[in-house]
């Protein structure tokens, strides 16, 4: 494909899917984990498969468009990202002195 350090961006790519895919699942760290993997599946749907949508990059296509969706939306409230936002936020008030 032409990339400069291929075996550097290789396993960025390998690592993005493997623990980008885990932190997803879990709905930890889910916006830059699902950013990261958005990129991969990017470059593999519109730069290796040269923008095929009909064909061999339909399922890149696929995980592109749902990665960057948790991208721009996040992962809702069944994440632990929702969870401990929700505990790192709340104020303690007056009435717990």
């Amino acid at each position: 494909m032409g990339f400069p350090f291929p075996s550097f961006f290789a396993w960025c790519a390998v690592l993005s899917e493997f623990f980008g895919g885990i932190l997803l699942a879990l709905g930890l760290l889910a916006r830059p984990a699902a950013f990261f993997n958005a990129v991969t599946t990017f470059v593999a749907a519109f730069v290796f498969h040269k923008g095929d949508v009909s064909g061999s990059a339909l399922l890149g296509t696929v995980f592109f468009a749902s990665t960057l969706g948790l991208t721009l939306t996040g992962p809702g409230r069944m994440s632990i990202d929702y969870l401990m936002f929700r505990f790192w936020t709340t104020a303690p008030t007056t009435a717990d002195h």
